[in-house]
Parts: C-alpha cells; sequence; structure tokens
C-alpha cells in the first residue's frame, strides 16, 4: 500500500514544494532539516502498512490472526501431548516418571486402567504427533524397586502438532462463508473437531423416520479411535443416558451417535524385478513403506471424500519409483487384480505386503 512512500521519494516531494530560492542540495541547512522528518515519515508509513496488514486475517501474522479468531470463536490448536497405555510388572504410582528406552521422551502415569495386571495409562512430556508412532520398552527416570520391565502397548489418544498457520488461516477465513448454528452440519463438525484427539468427522444426513444423526470419527492419526476416546466424544456430544436432553453440545431433541470409522485391511501382493545388485530382501521395508505411506495418505483424506478408493496402479507407481525397482507387475489386493472401494466410513490400514 506504500510501497513507494521511501525516503527518497519523500525528499523528492519535499524540495518540489520548497521555493527554489533556497539552497536545497544535499547538506544543505533546508535538505538536512527536511531529510530527519523524511526518514521518521518513512518508519511512520511502514508501521500504518503493518498495522493495515494486521486487520485483516488474509494478511495477520500468527499472533494477531489468532488473537483475532479467538474474539470470533475459532482458536488456533496447540500442540496437544499424546496419551498412551503401557504396562508394568509391578504397580506404580501416578505421576511416577518413564523414559523410553530407544528415544529421548519421557512419561508419566495418569491414571490406573487395569489395576490387576498393572495397565495405566501415561501422558508424553513432548507435546506433537512425532511421539505416537514409537512404542516399545520403558525405564523408570529413577530407581523403582522391583521394576523389571514396562512397555508402551498403543496410543490412546495421539498427540497433535500445533496448527499450521496457513491451515488455520483458511480456517479462519471460512468462518465468514457457511456460520455454524446449534445443529447444522458446520455446527457439528466445527465442534467436534475441536476436541483433542479428533482428526475428521462425517455427519450422515438423518433420513425420514429416524431419530438418530450418525457423527462418525476418525483419530489425530487417521487410524479408528480407540473405543474409550469414542465413548468419551459421545459423553462430551449427547450423553447417552440423556440422549437428546441437550446436555452435551448437540441441541435439545437432537439424538447424537458417535461412531469410529471402521478399519479395511488391505493386503498386497506384487511382483517386481530387482535392478542388479539388489535383493527382493533389501526391498521388501521400502516397499512396505511406501504402501504404507500410500494407504496413510487415502486415509487422511477420508473427511474429504465420499468413498476411498484403494487404486492397484497407484501402488505399483509408488513401488516402481523405489530405488532398485526395475519393474513391477501382477500386484493384488485382497487377493484380486483390482481396485479395492471402501465403504462410506472406512479406511484402509496395512496388512501383509508380499513380494515375489
Amino acid at each position: 500500500m506504500y510501497e513507494d512512500r521511501t525516503f527518497e521519494k519523500i525528499m523528492e516531494e519535499m524540495m518540489n514544494d520548497t521555493s527554489d530560492q533556497f539552497d536545497k542540495q544535499e547538506g544543505s541547512l533546508l535538505w538536512n532539516a527536511c531529510a530527519k522528518n523524511a526518514v521518521m515519515l518513512e518508519a511512520a508509513y511502514a508501521d500504518i502498512e503493518y498495522i493495515w496488514e494486521q486487520l485483516l486475517p488474509d494478511t495477520q501474522d500468527r499472533e494477531y490472526l489468532a488473537g483475532n479468531g479467538a474474539e470470533a470463536g475459532v482458536l488456533i490448536r496447540d500442540a496437544t501431548a499424546g496419551i498412551f497405555k503401557a504396562q508394568f510388572n509391578i504397580p506404580v504410582e501416578a505421576g511416577e516418571r518413564f523414559s523410553h528406552s530407544e528415544e529421548e521422551w519421557n512419561y508419566y502415569v495418569t491414571e490406573v486402567m487395569d489395576d490387576e495386571n498393572h495397565i495405566y495409562k501415561m501422558e508424553c512430556e513432548e507435546v506433537g504427533s512425532e511421539p505416537n508412532n514409537f512404542l516399545g520398552e520403558l525405564e523408570p527416570v529413577e530407581l523403582l524397586e522391583g521394576f523389571e520391565k514396562g512397555v508402551l502397548l498403543e496410543v490412546l489418544e495421539p498427540g497433535e502438532d500445533e496448527e499450521d498457520t496457513e491451515e488455520y488461516r483458511q480456517r479462519r477465513l471460512e468462518f465468514f462463508g457457511i456460520k455454524p448454528f446449534a445443529g447444522n452440519r458446520a455446527y457439528y463438525e466445527q465442534e467436534l473437531k475441536d476436541i483433542e484427539g479428533v482428526g475428521g468427522v462425517k455427519i450422515d444426513r438423518r433420513k425420514q423416520g429416524e431419530e438418530i444423526i450418525k457423527a462418525t470419527i476418525i483419530s489425530g492419526s487417521f487410524r479408528r479411535p480407540e473405543e474409550s476416546f469414542i465413548a468419551d466424544v459421545q459423553e462430551m456430544v449427547d450423553p447417552i443416558d440423556l440422549s437428546g436432553e441437550g446436555d452435551g453440545i448437540a441441541p435439545i431433541e437432537h439424538k447424537v451417535r458417535v461412531l469410529g470409522v471402521e478399519e479395511v485391511v488391505i493386503d498386497v501382493e506384487t511382483k517386481i524385478v530387482p535392478e542388479t545388485g539388489y535383493t527382493i530382501a533389501d526391498l521388501q521395508s521400502y516397499i512396505e513403506e511406501t504402501v504404507s505411506k500410500y494407504l496413510n495418505a487415502l486415509a487422511e483424506n477420508w473427511e474429504n471424500t465420499n468413498q476411498l478408493n484403494v487404486v492397484k496402479t497407484k501402488i505399483e507407481a509408488g513401488i516402481i519409483d523405489v530405488l532398485g525397482v526395475a519393474d513391477v507387475s501382477y500386484t493384488k489386493i485382497n487377493g484380486a487384480m483390482q481396485n479395492v472401494l471402501l465403504g462410506e466410513n472406512a479406511i484402509p490400514v496395512k496388512g501383509v505386503v508380499k513380494v515375489v
């Protein structure tokens, strides 16, 4: 807006507005007096431009974008810590700290899940999504009498990274479009996705004669949520024992059932020709990783599509890009050489990947 309000331009205007009977050469008394003001005006214009940019959501810096969004009720999502299930050979106390045997993360006990089998909920001390990918053995941070073994069994509530600025900006701008109000689709999508641990949601239209609204959710790690988490979300949305009473985020007379996405195991069998110097054994893990990345990408897009389609040629395209693979053919998905079209609320997960 004020890109042209530079020191040189301001000085030129000042000198042009001054009578030629005065000495206007650089270094003169008049020039020096105007130069001081021109420097300050250039800085003032820059400040005015910055202030103007911070008034509009499409140009605001993260700090002001988040503050402006908070006033409108659209909060930016902070990074969260993952909740894990762990088992030990002895009972442990709430607050007891443990470290991962191979990674640098620490965890602490939050509550008992199964006292008899010494199973506990643990929270990671590091926020973000990276710890979600690592289970395995735990060691006590401080000496613990009788301790022999501890292990992270599964992720209950995946940790999430802080929301990307541009993704939040888009969500903030969309707020000016369809306005969520109690009971419409936008309302449910907004409220459910604001729940920590929910990565996406689909709201099924209530058919004539039905009284139940179905809300299907996917976890922040784009897997089926744990049953305990689904139950927790159900309680927040519409408690079963008070369904339709408006005791959750669902309005009065709205009976909502929260469901988790269905996971469909995808087994892949494929034939490859390794390049010279490579063997199938060398390439097995890389091909498995390629298949896994493709299926994960599909799951991440579940919310935005009616049905996910596991495409054979796309799996082959990923495999042929693996370093050391010269050719790929005869790829089967779940025993057949054809695509697999999943149900509306289903996502694929990697099963057995057989390379021959």
